[in-house]
């Protein structure tokens, strides 16, 4: 097959080389926190095993070439050769970094040499030398199984082989023997051989290669080679996967028995003399024998051990921008029912008793339903765990602490916890900043750590959880805080704010100057931070996604960045009200209660703040303020002259915050597709976008947090003046 051939497949090796790379990461910082199990090591091995094999099938020889020297130290650590040490680490984790900048050349230019700065015969010179103080794996006395022969010549199986082996039988799975033989005019045979390993890999383990795997893959073989495959499956199974793979001769399946084998395995010349003096009737260099009559497969399929046989893999690899076709689509959907049901309704109060009528209504909420099952499932197959994300984090964590000279635990919670695959796209990078921020400027020293009375380890914790319709991700760390003094003296010295501004500040308002752009408290300059960058991207591009942060910070005990995310930013559940002669849409999830201003009710009790409008509700205080003037930017918006007897007031909130907003009337709660507002209109203050309601009109969507935000902080700077003017309403 070609190389244009293949390019066809590129698309899937990038994202399979992603996932293997992703895979030997986070495995070989296991190896380092001192995990060296079995099970570990042979993710580790499989892991660039596949790299490997899927690399040079692709023509790409450079990653080829250096999974496979990992390979090799791999499989001395997995067969006690070698011990896990921080030099193998750091060996194994360069090269990783190696892999990824081939495999981004590969993704930008269509081949693995453009990536600068990679000297590869370096990396492999490197991992040779740290292999050269082991030893020559222990073979197995030579032994001929009976289904194992190719050209009289005997198969040498390993102890790890021989132990795989008995291992399967032990876990009662099918031992079967695959022969293979391939075309005469076969190009590429490697790529068959890779292509016959691919589809046994759903369907069990692959003990014993003959020639071996390495010998497979640079094509050191005739035409023919045979496997050893541990499975749970029938042979029936194995025989319709492999029927698959194009350019094959023949695939000949018998099982094997391990005590079969036992009592018939000789000498390798025994062997041999057997076989010149009576014609053998499982030749497997010809293909063409009758193979020796198998013992049928047990009637019930015994359960496979866990960590042998992987399980059969019933997914699909789908396209991103088909899935968002498919969410724009069901948009429009949920638009259509909307204004259906609304016509629905419209004819039911004027022909309540025709019989059209009652079908139509009926016929509306069954496509309400479906509809509705199938904006779930497309919102489903859109949600990502959050854990690809966070498994880029613990090696750059790593890798700062040894660049500062600190010990560092870090910690991983809710991996699991899902996001739409829009927001866990921009997350990234405010993720890597803020931790950035917590080993560079929170955690101390482990000198300072013990002078402190601390620990010499610092940790640093990262988190994600369910929080209603939000995601809340937290960071902490048990540093040395965030001294507001500090804070407000670089504010000043930066020209940030005034020194008469700095003194009115809060300590809560001092947290956040931090994300004011061009802030930094570092004395020096580094490739870490220091350049007042960082702090700002990360407030931009969380409000970008309809989330915001906030800071809990004690000098001398730690930091805590708390960050609220929406699950998704396709589809929401709102409460529509009218202001001003418009409708406008509040995310349902931000909410709080809904009310109205009057003297009948004794749970309310309005008051004047400094001017501004506000109310007491079971003894909180909350601003209000007219939505209708809020929209208009009229700065009169919490006047109480703006504010009528009887409004009808909502009371939202973000985090800690809330506020009330005045508006004319309630219209009800609905599902909306929010729109963006174009490049034309581009962002504007306070608003999040726009939607399309049943009867066709624009309602424009209400920012929460910036509402929340500008309202809030006026009115709390008011009610933390020390001369407090109140009076009542």
């Amino acid at each position: 097959m070609s190389q244009q051939d293949m390019s066809q497949y590129l698309g899937v090796f990038l994202d399979e080389g992603r996932e293997q790379l992703d895979l030997l990461e986070a495995n070989i910082l296991k190896m380092e926190r001192g995990d060296h199990s079995d099970e570990m090591l042979q993710v580790l091995f499989r892991a660039a095993h596949t790299l490997k094999g899927s690399s040079r099938a692709m023509g790409f020889s450079g990653i080829g070439d250096l999974t496979h020297e990992m390979e090799n130290i791999l499989d001395d650590l997995r067969n006690s050769k070698l011990s896990a040490s921080t030099e193998i680490v750091n060996a194994l984790l360069d090269c990783l970094d190696a892999l990824i900048a081939m495999i981004d050349s590969v993704s930008s230019s269509g081949n693995d040499n453009d990536a600068r700065d990679i000297d590869i015969p370096k990396l492999v010179k490197r991992l040779d030398s740290l292999r050269t103080g082991g030893t020559e794996p222990a073979l197995a006395a030579p032994v001929v199984p009976r289904d194992f022969l190719e050209d009289g010549a005997p198969i040498r199986i390993t102890d790890y082989e021989l132990t795989a082996i008995q291992e399967a039988s032990a876990a009662s799975l099918y031992l079967y023997h695959v022969a293979v033989r391939l075309n005469k005019d076969c190009i590429m045979k490697s790529v068959r051989v890779f292509m016959v390993l691919g589809a046994l890999e759903p369907l069990g383990a692959v003990l014993v290669a003959n020639p071996s795997e390495d010998d497979l893959e640079k094509e050191n073989f005739d035409l023919t080679f045979q496997l050893l495959l541990a499975s749970s499956r029938d042979m029936s199974d194995i025989e319709i996967a492999l029927d698959t793979v194009s350019e094959i001769n023949r695939i000949r399946v018998t099982s094997w028995d391990l005590d079969d084998w036992k009592v018939k395995q000789a000498p390798p010349v025994a062997a041999t003399k057997a076989r010149k003096s009576k014609k053998s009737a499982v030749q497997v260099d010809t293909l063409t024998e009758t193979p020796v009559e198998a013992e049928p497969p047990k009637a019930s399929t015994p359960a496979p051990a866990a960590g042998v046989v992987p399980p059969h893999s019933q997914t699909i690899r789908v396209d991103v921008a088909r899935l968002d076709n498919l969410l724009n689509l069901i948009g429009e959907m949920v638009i259509d029912r909307t204004q259906i049901a609304r016509i629905g309704a419209d004819l039911h109060d004027r022909y309540g008793h025709d019989d059209l009528v009652t079908h139509l209504l009926e016929a509306t909420q069954r496509v309400a339903r479906i509809t509705g099952e199938l904006q779930d499932e497309i919102m489903k197959a859109r949600m990502l765990p959050i854990d690809g994300v966070f498994q880029r984090m613990p090696r750059m964590v790593r890798d700062l602490a040894q660049k500062t000279s600190k010990e560092i635990d870090f910690q991983m919670f809710g991996g699991e916890t899902e996001l739409d695959r829009s927001v866990l796209e921009v997350l990234g990078d405010p993720l890597i900043h803020l931790l950035r921020n917590s080993v560079d400027h929170g955690i101390e020293t482990p000198e300072e750590r013990l002078a402190a009375g601390k620990t010499r380890h610092g940790i640093v914790t990262m988190s994600a959880r369910h929080e209603e319709n939000h995601i809340v991700i937290q960071i902490t760390d048990d540093g040395r805080g965030i001294d507001p003094v500090k804070i407000r003296k670089a504010a000043v010295s930066k020209n940030i704010i005034t020194q008469l501004a700095a003194d009115q500040l809060t300590d809560r308002d001092t947290l956040n100057i931090i994300f004011a752009s061009g802030f930094s408290t570092a004395a020096s300059l580094s490739d870490i931070s220091g350049r007042g960058v960082g702090m700002d991207i990360v407030k931009s591009n969380l409000e970008r996604l309809g989330g915001r942060i906030h800071i809990e910070s004690k000098a001398g005990t730690g930091s805590k960045f708390v960050i609220h995310l929406p699950l998704t930013l396709a589809i929401v559940r709102a409460l529509l009200v009218e202001a001003g002669g418009g409708t406008y849409v509040l995310p349902l999830s931000s909410v709080v209660e809904m009310l109205r201003l009057g003297k009948r009710n004794s749970d309310i009790t309005r008051l004047t703040v400094a001017g501004q409008a506000v109310i007491v509700l079971r003894g909180k205080t909350v601003p209000i303020a007219n939505l209708a003037d809020v929209m208009c930017s009229d700065p009169q918006a919490t006047s109480p002259d703006r504010i009528p007897e009887d409004a009808y007031v909502v009371i939202i909130g973000y985090g800690e915050k809330q506020i009330g907003l005045c508006v004319d009337g309630l219209a009800g709660e609905q599902e909306v597709v929010i729109k963006s507002l174009g490049m034309m209109l581009g962002d504007i203050p306070g608003l999040s976008g726009a939607t399309i309601l049943g009867d066709g009109k624009v309602a424009l969507i209400i920012d929460v947090a910036k509402a929340v935000d500008n309202i809030r902080d006026v009115s709390d700077a008011l009610l933390e003046a020390p001369a407090l003017a109140t009076q009542p309403h």
